[in-house]
Formats: C-alpha cells, sequence, structure tokens
C-alpha cells in the first residue's frame, strides 16, 4: 500500500508543478485543472 500512497502523493506533487507552472506562464489553473479532468472521464 506503500507504493500507493507514494504514487498518490507525486501525482498530487505534478498537479501543484503544472498548476504553479501554468500560472507562471500565464495559463489558467481552471483550463490545466478541466484538461486533466476531461482526460479522465475520455478513459474511462
Amino acid at each position: 500500500m506503500r507504493d500507493v500512497d507514494f504514487g498518490v502523493c507525486l501525482l498530487l506533487f505534478f498537479f501543484y508543478f503544472f498548476l504553479s507552472l501554468g500560472s507562471v506562464c500565464g495559463v489558467g489553473g481552471d483550463y490545466i485543472w478541466r484538461g486533466i479532468w476531461e482526460s479522465q472521464y475520455s478513459n474511462n
């Protein structure tokens, strides 16, 4: 289970990283989150 927890923490870290990077580049965080959410729904 530790591997799963580590994976979740790593994903959260990347999410925050992309949100920060998007803010710096002038891309809205909502746009990035929407892209991630849509990709999740499209896969399912």
